[in-house]
């Protein structure tokens, strides 16, 4: 009995000693200063503006109106009507992208040119496909 309990005694002395040797004492360093000015100019600093914040209710009431602007002008125009069934439009802080399929390329082109043109469009991103049958 004495040998089991001289045995795990020295066992978990090993283990311990072991355990501590591959986990060494956390080094920490301290942050360099920043560097100083290189001239002695009095000259008035421009950094990079922030990063954009979440879109507020402005932008989002344009996106609102925009997307109104093409629903209108897909349901209201009686040729645009006959080509626009299948055609999808999703407005993202004034980026508008077209999904779905169209009959022909002619049609491809004049959504586009279409809804290019409207008040407040940024870009047109395209992925309407023709369909053809």
């Amino acid at each position: 009995m004495t040998f089991s309990k001289l045995f795990l005694a020295s066992f978990s002395v090993v283990l311990v000693s072991g355990c501590a040797e591959n986990h060494p004492a956390p080094v920490y360093r301290v942050a360099p200063e920043p560097w100083p000015p290189t001239s002695t100019r009095p000259d008035v600093r421009v950094y990079a503006p922030p990063p954009a914040a979440a879109p507020g209710p402005v932008a989002e009431q344009q996106d609102v109106a925009l997307a109104q602007s093409i629903r209108d002008l897909f349901k209201g125009d009686p040729t645009m009507a006959g080509i626009t069934g299948n055609v999808e439009a999703k407005v993202h802080h004034g980026f508008v992208t077209l999904r779905g399929s169209v009959p022909t390329e002619n049609d491809r082109q004049l959504i586009k040119s279409r809804v290019s043109n409207l008040p407040g469009m940024a870009q047109i991103n395209d992925e309407l496909r023709v369909d053809l049958r």
